[in-house]
């Protein structure tokens, strides 16, 4: 319940308003039909490691999803079975695939005992001691739960490993890895000024992923397929899933707008010209309506009336005692005669750098 409510409230909006964005950045680009800014080499290469990074992120969730390595995926049971149905489904297992696979040899006499730790029994070269000394080692519920939570990977290789936050450590550097690999590719295609809000952007996007994962690493709740409504494996590979297609999603709109959004400088130059026309021709617009009302002596008596009224009201405010005491607490906080002091100084400097410079050649020329 906690995962589909961050997923819901969090991911998906998201979700929803960088797709709506990106559709209209494209459709507004084709419509318009702006020269792009010339790429440069930086640029060129930005984008090549983008869509190479994409592509590593894709083809790892995907290699997680189709060639999972999980137990209870492999057997084709849930994670909560009973102990006797999960033997059995091994046996059955067991059973069909040494008919097929002749590597996959049947061994009557395997005992888990032999085997001090659980890095020994990942190095025994027998499938089927591997497979089944794993089976036995899920009997227990607690490495179940363990198992399901951090992986088959961290469960069978970490020796040293007695409780959660020893399987978070383990599992740490991949996991860091995986963020400063996605970061330092964000960093290198938002790498220029005019690129700065959508780095911002994925850097929180970056943080709130983060974030997620890490609640759900400390969070003593144990959690299981049911809650995900997918079939992918234990909860380590669909955490690892998600995360490796937020960052490909992440470096994919990253990428989207890298290549839609700049505009080459003439037209920048064009849209400020345009500005500054219209500009111009408000200016003119308003000398020509100063021209109209006082060439007119009735359009002059009206303004003059106009401005004499707004004095008027001006002054009544003045004489309020309401404006008199807000006025005399801003006078009490700032000094006026230094303020007056320090502005004649700044006119009489700038007086006399004015009279002292020495004439110019043109100037001794003309005299």
């Amino acid at each position: 319940m906690y995962i589909q409510i961050c997923i819901t409230c969090i991911f998906f909006p998201i979700l929803i308003w960088a797709f709506k964005r990106a559709i209209s950045l494209v459709e507004q680009k084709r419509s318009i039909g702006y020269p792009k800014r010339p790429v440069t080499r930086a640029e060129v290469v930005a984008n090549y490691l983008v869509l190479a990074v994409v592509a590593y992120q894709l083809y790892y969730s995907c290699s997680l999803y189709y060639s999972s390595n999980d137990i209870f995926r492999t057997l084709g049971v849930h994670p909560n079975v009973p102990n006797y149905q999960l033997r059995n489904r091994f046996r059955d297992y067991a059973a069909n695939r040494s008919s097929v696979d002749y590597d996959f040899e049947l061994n009557s006499n395997f005992k888990l005992s032999d085997y001090k730790n659980r890095y020994e029994l990942v190095q025994d070269p027998s499938s089927f001691n591997r497979m089944y000394g794993l089976v036995q080692l899920l009997y227990i519920k607690d490495n179940r739960l363990t198992y399901n939570k951090f992986g088959e990977f961290a469960f069978l290789n970490c020796i040293w490993c007695q409780n959660p936050n020893d399987y978070i450590i383990f599992n740490l550097p991949e996991i860091l890895g995986s963020y400063i690999l996605v970061g330092i590719t964000l960093g290198f295609a938002t790498i220029f000024k005019r690129k700065e809000p959508r780095r911002t952007y994925g850097v929180t996007f970056l943080l709130a992923l983060g974030i997620v994962e890490t609640s759900l690493l400390i969070d003593q709740q144990q959690f299981h397929l049911e809650d995900f409504m997918l079939q992918f494996g234990n909860f380590h590979e669909v955490v690892q899933i998600f995360r490796r297609v937020s960052f490909a999603f992440l470096l994919s709109l990253v990428y989207l707008f890298n290549n839609s959004e700049d505009i080459a400088p003439i037209v920048l130059v064009q849209r400020a010209l345009a500005m500054n026309e219209v500009m111009l021709y408000q200016v003119q617009a308003l000398k020509i309506q100063h021209a109209a009302v006082f060439g007119d002596s009735d359009l002059r008596a009206l303004l003059d009336e106009y401005h004499k009224s707004k004095e008027q009201i001006t002054e009544a405010v003045k004489l309020q005692p309401v404006y008199q005491e807000a006025h005399s607490r801003v006078l009490e906080k700032h000094d006026l005669q230094k303020l007056t002091k320090d502005s004649e100084a700044i006119v009489s400097r700038i007086i006399t750098d004015a009279t002292t410079q020495p004439a110019s050649p043109s100037s001794k020329k003309d005299v």
